[in-house]
């Protein structure tokens, strides 16, 4: 299962999902809808998707561009912590887009992340005493 996200040089976003788990009939891939009541907005090291129906009101969820290695993270604002569980427990952190939790940028190819994330300085302090003996998965 994956899902990307598409920031479009006109202010709007798509998102489209896939998954490798489907029958020959069902591997059509599956075009992104665009809207234009779907807008992102780059604020420093950070990404603001906002959503809006016609009679509901905006939705709003903010991902910290976060690199590792060769990887890049979008994390979630409010998902250092659970990002942070993974690697202690030796998981590449990965969910899906529609969880909002957090994505990831990279190829198999990359191999193994070296080091710790960058995390922004306001949540540098939930790596204190990380240490990673375990390999990835």
């Amino acid at each position: 299962m994956g899902a990307s996200l598409h920031l479009i040089e006109d202010g709007t976003y798509t998102t489209s999902s896939h998954s490798d788990v489907q029958s020959p009939q069902e591997t059509k891939t599956q075009e992104p809808e665009r809207s234009d009541s779907d807008t992102f907005e780059v604020e420093n090291e950070r990404i603001k998707l906002l959503s809006w129906k016609k009679g509901e009101p905006t939705t709003e969820v903010i991902y910290y561009v976060v690199p590792w290695d060769k990887r890049m993270y979008l994390i979630k604002d409010d998902q250092f912590g659970e990002f942070v569980d993974a690697i202690r427990s030796g998981k590449e952190p990965c969910n899906p887009i529609r969880d909002n939790d957090f994505m990831v940028r990279g190829k198999d190819s990359d191999g193994v992340p070296k080091g710790l994330p960058q995390f922004p300085k306001e949540w540098r302090h939930l790596l204190n005493g990380v240490k990673r003996t375990k390999a990835l998965r």
